[in-house]
């Protein structure tokens, strides 16, 4: 696994998790928020490793999609 896609890997856990990424946000974490950053990297793991997931764009959707399913639709929520 390239850096690049560690790193994009990390960031998008912290959205998922936090809603934001800030540098250091996981030493502010409560026990629930670093079990909830340890249970998406484990799943991450387990639908590559599985062979769900097995080009770069099937990961992004599938980390926004669990972005979307825990913070809601940007879009959505703009609408009055």
């Amino acid at each position: 696994m390239s850096l690049s896609i560690f790193l994009m890997i990390t960031l998008s856990n912290n959205f998922i998790v936090f809603n934001k990424h800030e540098s250091g946000i996981r030493n502010t974490a409560t026990k629930n928020q670093l079990n909830d950053i340890v249970a998406v990297e484990n799943v991450i793991t387990g639908i590559i490793d599985g062979g769900f997931i097995d080009t770069y764009d099937k990961l992004i959707d599938y980390l926004g999609h669990e972005w979307k399913k825990k913070w809601g639709n940007p879009v959505a929520a703009l609408k009055y």
